[in-house]
Order: C-alpha cells, then structure tokens, then sequence
C-alpha cells in the first residue's frame, strides 16, 4: 500500500490480515487511524525479519562449533574425517 490509506483499504486489511491478529495491534498501541494501524504492523514485520536472520545466524555459528567440538572430542584412529570434522 503506498500513499493515504482509504476505507477500502482498511476492510482489505482487515480480511487479508485478520481482526484478531490486528487487534492486538489496535490494543497495544492505540493507533488514531487505520494507516497507523498498519505502520505498526509493518514495524513489527520488519523488528521480526531482522530478528529471524540473528537467530539463524546464531544456530548456524552454534551447530559448527558444537560440530568442531564434538568431533575433536570423540576422533580416534578408526574416525572418518579429521580432529577438526569428523564424521
């Protein structure tokens, strides 16, 4: 949606999004208007997406070094693989 949100808009907003899920919006913040409405919704849409990209950064820097210790931790002569990955 660009520019000044209109009724129309608003009960497109409502069927595609949902009123339960926008109320809670509407509750917490208390917009003065529907556009406001959903520049909070945005706002949150966008604090999500860069949290969601932390956390796969996160589990993918934790699997390696759990991959890297575990594997240096059970080597044996009979591994697959190094000290450093080993299967």
């Amino acid at each position: 949606m660009t520019g000044i949100m209109q009724a129309q808009d608003y009960q497109y907003l409502k069927q595609d999004l949902s009123l339960p899920r926008l109320s809670s919006y509407q509750h917490f913040f208390k917009p003065k208007s529907p556009a406001e409405l959903y520049g909070h919704y945005c706002w949150n849409e966008a604090i999500s997406a860069a949290f969601f990209r932390l956390i796969g950064i996160v589990e993918i820097t934790l699997r390696n070094k759990l991959h890297s210790a575990l594997s240096h931790h059970y080597y044996n002569s009979n591994s697959i693989g190094s000290k450093a990955s080993n299967d």
